[in-house]
């Protein structure tokens, strides 16, 4: 039923996609997917093995796909059960990159061990 128009978006949205470019997400969680469609986006994008696991204040799990630029994120509640599905196409998901503070944080501990080694 969505399967053809979502493989021609997101092929469309892959080849336009630019280093920088604000990624674009579909939620599939809002569009209804027959059994079928789903099987035939899976066939289509494929799977690569590459997982990414993400933790804290919820978690994830990205999967890269065939198509260039094309992740599949998942968003898990407490009880391990997806409560969002969706394809995001650019460059890294925005799920699993550290938030400034993250890195800040990682600053200040590393300098804390720099000062105890010298």
């Amino acid at each position: 039923m969505n399967a053809p128009a979502l493989l021609f978006e997101l092929q469309q949205r892959s080849n336009e996609y630019r280093p920088g470019a604000e990624n674009h997400v579909i939620n599939f969680t809002l569009l209804p997917l027959t059994d079928v469609d789903a099987q035939v986006l899976t066939a289509v994008l494929g799977q690569v093995p590459l997982v990414i696991r993400s933790g804290g204040f919820g978690s994830s799990r990205v999967f890269a796909t065939g198509l260039r630029h094309v992740w599949a994120v998942q968003f898990i509640n407490g009880m391990g059960n997806v409560i969002l599905d969706t394809l995001e196409i650019g460059g890294v998901p925005v799920s699993v990159l550290a938030a400034r503070e993250d890195f800040e944080d990682s600053a200040e501990r590393l300098s804390e061990i720099l000062q105890a080694f010298n």
